[in-house]
């Protein structure tokens, strides 16, 4: 990563990880984390969606609209290997090809990939040939938002060819906004510049800038306002509530020699050169594939429902967590390992993602500075639910690297649990484990209960029009009512798509 490229924020220290510190990156410059994170494109299941649809009573939201949005968003290359064809094809009535953000898959596949598919289905894991259909269930390969091997940024897909209306102002902090009343009327930037506004105002900070941001504004928790004499223009104490994140845990394997192409490259000065060389130049040579084709198996855990912990869990969350389509956990292999090891050995890293986490935590403001960093507590594992899933989620992926196949390949242990107890396995996690960056929930839609009466902590309505105010709006991954059981990039262009919608149809645009 180039300096410079991060905010480089971390969590409290957190009680249930030992004390640690969570590293809680996040990206800065046009194109926000984007431009610094994994470039997964999946879209996650669609009774993700529909669930979201009849949380907030708008089936706006719902997997049919979303599906119709992310084909104007996406632009899909379907070329596809036939040798790979089994394990990834999908298909053109099911995806969009008129977006700009490009999606593609490698075109060569890394060295050991099929193999481990192949142990996956042997396992018990079935072939998905398109995890982003709405049912990620099984194993698959996930696309990236790249370009022939080329990262796609948001201002990549955006702002490379803007519109001539458009005016994009960097190195431009933003420290507050600025009102009239209840009106919101300008951004107020670093150097004491203020950006006017005649209709709206549409905050995209994220999930942990956008509340900080609020607060700084005068939108909050009065009592949190009050206590760093700030003004209260709306008291909505959902500000900063609600923060959701998935943890992931690594497994790592040492590898056989010459189950994969990695060492070669890697251990070598001159060869990673000349690989760097040959790419920049043809976009050719093993950086084309090296690194790219990474499995994703979305898993579901067959006895969840008889778990003392799942029978706590509201009715309505049990009813999300057993639909059809939604995973409990996910899988990745073909990452490198995430710690510091020899670069002359191969390695089989599995990494294990918890996803319905239902910790929440919360940001908060340590001043009224704007240069500050928010305060991130994000309580992981603070739920008896999460600490459940989080064992038996990594119980289920040391069974896969016990079977035949994946044995065979592998020839000793770097990274897993001392033994498989539920307390071996959560102090593996609580040393071990980091953040996926999925933050969401922060300034999130109003939720509406059985009856349809909000709940009192939602701070945008279904148009994203922040309550008790005019004129500012929320279109980020903070507007989620819960974080999706996906990687969330997708999500957030389609937060962004919706915007859109609903301000053309209430300014009659185009």
């Amino acid at each position: 990563m180039q300096p410079g490229m991060n905010w480089a924020y971390k969590t409290t220290p957190q009680t249930q990880l030992n004390g640690r510190e969570i590293d809680y990156s996040r990206g800065k410059g046009l194109g926000g984390s984007s431009a610094i994170n994994f470039a997964v494109w999946t879209l996650g299941p669609k009774d993700d969606y529909d669930e979201w649809a009849r949380q907030v009573g708008d089936q706006a939201f719902n997997w049919q609209n979303a599906r119709r949005r992310f084909d104007d968003i996406e632009n899909i290359n379907l070329e596809v290997d036939r040798k790979y064809q089994r394990y990834y094809q999908p298909l053109a009535k099911d995806h969009g090809n008129r977006g700009k953000v490009n999606v593609e898959s490698p075109p060569i596949w890394e060295k050991g990939v099929t193999e481990v598919a192949d142990a996956a289905e042997e396992f018990g894991f079935p072939i998905n040939k398109d995890i982003n259909s709405g049912d990620p269930i099984g194993i698959g390969l996930f696309p990236s938002t790249s370009k022939g091997g080329i990262r796609i940024t948001a201002a990549d897909a955006f702002l490379s060819h803007p519109p001539a209306n458009l005016q994009i102002q960097t190195n431009s902090p933003v420290h507050k906004i600025s009102f009239e009343g209840t009106q919101a009327v300008a951004a107020e930037v670093e150097g004491n510049r203020h950006y006017t506004a005649t209709k709206d105002i549409i905050l995209c900070a994220g999930a942990l800038d956008t509340p900080k941001l609020l607060k700084l504004s005068g939108i909050g928790p009065r009592s949190e306002l009050t206590q760093h004499h700030l003004p209260c223009i709306s008291d909505l104490p959902g500000v900063g509530a609600n923060l959701q994140d998935h943890l992931y845990i690594p497994l790592t394997l040492h590898l056989k020699p010459g189950l994969d192409d990695r060492p070669a490259l890697f251990s070598s000065p001159t060869a990673l050169a000349n690989a760097r060389t040959t790419f920049r130049t043809s976009r050719s040579g093993p950086l084309t594939h090296m690194l790219h084709a990474c499995l994703i198996y979305s898993a579901r855990l067959p006895d969840l429902s008889s778990d003392p912990t799942f029978l706590q869990l509201p009715p309505w969350t049990q009813q999300h967590v057993l639909a059809p389509t939604v995973p409990h956990f996910e899988m990745e292999s073909q990452s490198p390992p995430l710690m510091p090891l020899p670069q002359d050995r191969s390695y089989f890293t599995l990494l294990v993602f918890f996803f319905h986490p239902q910790s929440r935590g919360s940001v908060t403001l340590g001043s009224a500075d704007p240069q500050a960093a928010p305060v991130c507590d994000a309580r992981f594992l603070t739920e008896e639910f999460d600490r459940a899933m989080a064992v038996r989620s990594v119980r289920a992926a040391m069974e896969f690297l016990r079977t035949p196949k994946v044995a065979d390949m592998c020839d000793g242990v770097v990274q897993v649990p001392r033994g498989e107890s539920e307390e071996e396995i959560l102090e593996y996690v609580r040393e071990n484990c980091g953040t996926s960056w999925h933050m969401t929930g922060t300034a999130r839609i109003e939720v509406k209960g059985s009856g349809q009466q909000e709940d009192g902590m939602g701070v945008v309505d279904t148009r994203l029009r922040v309550k008790g105010v005019q004129g500012l709006r929320v279109a980020d991954m903070s507007v989620m009512p819960f974080v999706p059981n996906c990687h969330t990039q997708a999500v957030a262009y389609q937060i962004g798509a919706i915007a859109a919608e609903k301000l053309c149809e209430e300014y009659g645009l185009d």
